[in-house]
């Protein structure tokens, strides 16, 4: 009867308005929207104190800043993409998470990660957004790539200026680049990096040298020293090239998250510090011993270094 049906109605709209009134209410920094489905318009309703606590606003800050538009104040390169992601979730009902700056009552934006749910109540459609503040994440993965950026920079900088220069992906065991000034290591240039560990440690004739450089730059120990917080490496070694000459080489390695993944990077750059090391063992003898007369003799070529 029409009672019954006036009853029911009021029940549904006291339910609504309950729900509502609990969302706008919650410890959280959302936000309501009303949704028009037929349109596919999109007001905001409320904002929570979360909402306005997150964006260092007051209730009226907020209404002045970003309106009843659900895009207002949000970062003029984010705007289009944050359009899209809205049609897409109108269209197909989904929830759905999409990370955006906003702007903030001082001038400046941040980076929110945003949630969004459409949902019923009382006959009518509304969107709940729940956002999570996430700039200090978002500035250390962007201080990351910029790193990783520069890393990348140096390693092609300097790369005709050290002995060997190699980019490798020590989590999937993978060669990014490699190159040698000269014929110095074997001629490997894609392939992983244990097989190519592997083929330098050949080249290694002293043992204590030998294991040195092994426990040093094998990928179980350069991973287990990243989680640690250890992100370089370096060790000294006497080495035999493929031109058959002998070199006295430092390898240095620096390790980094590659940005957008938890892959983590090696730059490795590898100079000849022969002249350097035949000096200091002069030296060390000079301090030790008395002589008249030190001299290194080439024995390739017969000459007096």
């Amino acid at each position: 009867n029409i009672d019954a049906e006036k009853a029911a109605e009021n029940e549904a709209e006291e339910t609504r308005k309950n729900l509502l009134n609990t969302l706008a209410n919650l410890p959280t920094a959302a936000a309501i929207y009303d949704l028009n489905q037929q349109t596919g318009d999109v007001k905001a309703r409320s904002f929570t104190d979360g909402f306005c606590q997150m964006r260092h606003s007051t209730q009226e800050q907020a209404w002045k800043l970003y309106g009843r538009n659900p895009f207002g104040g949000v970062h003029p390169e984010d705007l289009n993409k944050l359009k899209e992601f809205y049609l897409q979730h109108f269209n197909d009902n989904e929830s759905g998470h999409i990370n955006y700056r906003v702007l903030l009552p001082c001038g400046k934006y941040k980076w929110i990660s945003a949630n969004f749910k459409m949902f019923k109540a009382g006959g009518r459609s509304y969107m709940y957004v729940v956002d999570t503040d996430i700039d200090e994440m978002m500035a250390h993965e962007q201080k990351l790539e910029q790193q990783y950026k520069d890393a990348q920079d140096n390693l092609d900088t300097l790369a005709d200026t050290y002995m060997i220069s190699m980019m490798a992906n020590i989590s999937k065991n993978t060669i990014v680049r490699v190159s040698a000034k000269m014929l110095i290591i074997p001629e490997i240039r894609e392939g992983n990096y244990d097989s190519l560990l592997v083929e330098l440690l050949k080249h290694i004739p002293r043992m204590q040298d030998h294991n040195n450089f092994s426990a040093t730059f094998n990928r179980e120990a350069l991973l287990k020293n990243f989680d640690v917080g250890k992100s370089s490496a370096e060790t000294e070694f006497y080495y035999e090239g493929e031109d058959k000459n002998y070199y006295w080489m430092r390898c240095t390695g620096k390790l980094m998250h590659s940005p957008g993944s938890n892959d983590i990077i090696i730059f490795i750059l590898v100079n000849d510090i022969t002249n350097a090391k035949i000096l200091e063992i002069f030296t060390n003898e000079i301090l030790v011993n008395e002589y008249d007369f030190l001299g290194c003799i080439n024995l390739k070529n017969n000459s007096l270094q």
